[in-house]
């Protein structure tokens, strides 16, 4: 904000969990209604309260409660400017994050030299300054500076070649590359490679095992599939959401024989019953031993009588505990955090409307702006309940005509942040791609096909068992020197030739 010529102040108040004395509860007892009620839990953090005064381009002072300009994550380290759900783990477990303190900063830019300079190495006159650790009561850094006027051209002249090399590899005649194309094994591996495709796959998803819960008809979820999410800062089919909601949780696209928009539909509408569901992958065995899980476990195996089970582990998690055990139960809390964020609707983002030139998205537990028009304010807070109505009463027709005119109120609402007709095609073809098989026999077929044409380049002139001379064998197989140190004739050394499985 700024307060007069050249000054500005700024600063960053951080709710966390709806505030202090406030939640949302979910009633699935009450049609599926998002309130909000007053109850103990949250907290407030003061992250950021500065006043700044610029004299010039190249002076600049602030003075105040700031954020240290340290590495890319502390200079922006709201959500929306990475691209995860949590902050990336490299500068996380390097940096301090998010590193605040109060005092004072001058930072400015004379010509190519900056001091403080946010998301830049320190730079001057070829040196350049580093962080090499920092102290864990976050209270000082520890600095290495380096002197290389020609290190970094250097470096990008070889990265340049490097990458030329490899272009021209694939492209002139006569190199290996160009040869294995040739080679009769590529017919043979496109065949197997097909072959291999059209096989059904083996899941190891128990599909023939029974869901003991309601399921919401195939053809319902699968148009609740085709509506608009705010999903990760972008517009979305609901399908690519449902998607990423399986496979993060579960594992694995399909639960059971369900899809994944059933899957999501069903937990948003069912979540009780859900809750006794294996759907929670839990791949840590030392942290399924230690709490008694299954390797596909309910949700409500996390809670007991004391409340939250990793809730502990947790806050010895936040404390500097960053041990393997303590981090499988970090992913297993993110995997729940989820859920219940599906069962308070925060994210479910999925009622937009144009505010003055915003147009914003939001969830059935969000307080909508009064400028909002009455019949589709009270279609926003009811939308939910009605579709659940429908569907526990089994009108799949019903609810299809709800879902489709939900979808108009989104294209006439949603403006130019919706995704094109041609995009949203798109997306949905690559949502039914099965890019992990695909990628799998491509890798496999490519390393079959790269072995046979190694053990090409040396071909075995010489007395050799034809079932040992199978390239699938070529990396099994070696003499053994030690064996026949006092004879040069390996059959008078027993085990002179090793296979190794």
């Amino acid at each position: 904000m700024t307060l007069a010529k050249a000054g500005q102040w700024g600063s960053e108040i951080e709710f966390e969990h709806g505030g202090t004395g406030s939640s949302i509860e979910y009633e699935a007892d009450e049609a599926i209604e998002f309130e909000n009620e007053q109850e103990k839990g949250g907290e407030v953090e003061l992250e950021q309260f500065w006043l700044q005064k610029t004299f010039s381009r190249a002076l600049n002072l602030r003075a105040g409660h700031i954020v240290v300009p340290f590495g890319l994550t502390n200079a922006h380290h709201e959500p929306l400017n990475f691209f995860t759900v949590y902050r990336p783990e490299g500068e996380n477990t390097i940096l301090p994050c998010t590193w605040h303190q109060t005092g004072v900063s001058l930072f400015g830019r004379i010509g190519k030299w900056s001091y403080n300079a946010e998301n830049h190495i320190f730079t001057y006159r070829h040196y350049r300054i580093y962080q090499a650790s920092f102290d864990t009561d976050n209270m000082g850094s520890y600095l290495s500076v380096n002197y290389d006027p020609w290190g970094i051209t250097v470096t990008y002249i070889g990265y340049a070649l490097l990458f030329l090399s490899l272009i021209l590899m694939l492209i002139l005649p006569g190199t290996p590359f160009r040869q294995l194309l040739q080679s009769p094994l590529l017919r043979k591996g496109l065949f197997v490679l097909t072959l291999l495709t059209l096989t059904p796959q083996t899941k190891a998803d128990n599909s023939d095992v029974q869901v003991n819960a309601p399921i919401v008809n195939k053809e319902v979820a699968k148009n609740f599939g085709r509506l608009f999410i705010n999903y990760n800062g972008r517009i979305c089919p609901v399908q690519t959401f449902a998607l990423d909601f399986t496979q993060k949780i579960y594992g694995n696209h399909r639960y059971r024989r369900l899809t994944a928009e059933q899957v999501l539909l069903s937990w948003i509408f069912y979540a009780p019953e859900w809750g006794n569901e294996p759907f929670i992958h839990v791949k840590n065995e030392p942290m399924r031993e230690q709490l008694n899980l299954n390797e596909y476990s309910g949700l409500n195996a996390f809670f007991d009588a004391d409340g939250y089970r990793l809730g502990p582990v947790v806050e010895e998690y936040n404390s500097g505990q960053h041990d393997s055990y303590h981090k499988a139960c970090m992913d297993i809390d993110s995997k729940i955090q989820i859920l219940m964020s599906l069962r308070t609707g925060s994210s479910l983002l999925m009622i937009p409307y144009k505010d003055n030139r915003d147009i914003k998205w939001y969830g059935p537990a969000d307080a909508l702006p009064k400028t909002m028009p009455h019949g589709e304010m009270l279609f926003a807070k009811t939308v939910f309940s009605m579709l659940f109505h429908n569907i526990n009463a089994q009108q799949n027709d019903e609810a299809n005509d709800l879902i489709n005119k939900w979808r108009k109120l989104q294209v006439k609402d949603g403006g130019s942040s919706l995704p094109s007709p041609t995009q949203v095609k798109a997306e949905l073809f690559y949502n039914s791609l099965p890019l992990s098989s695909i990628l799998f026999m491509a890798n496999l077929f490519l390393g079959l096909l790269c072995l046979g044409h190694i053990n090409q380049m040396d071909p075995a002139i010489g007395y050799l068992m034809p079932v040992l001379n199978s390239p699938l064998l070529s990396i099994q197989v070696r003499y053994d020197h030690t064996a026949s140190k006092h004879t040069n004739r390996c059959s008078q050394a027993p085990d002179c030739l090793q296979l190794y499985v």
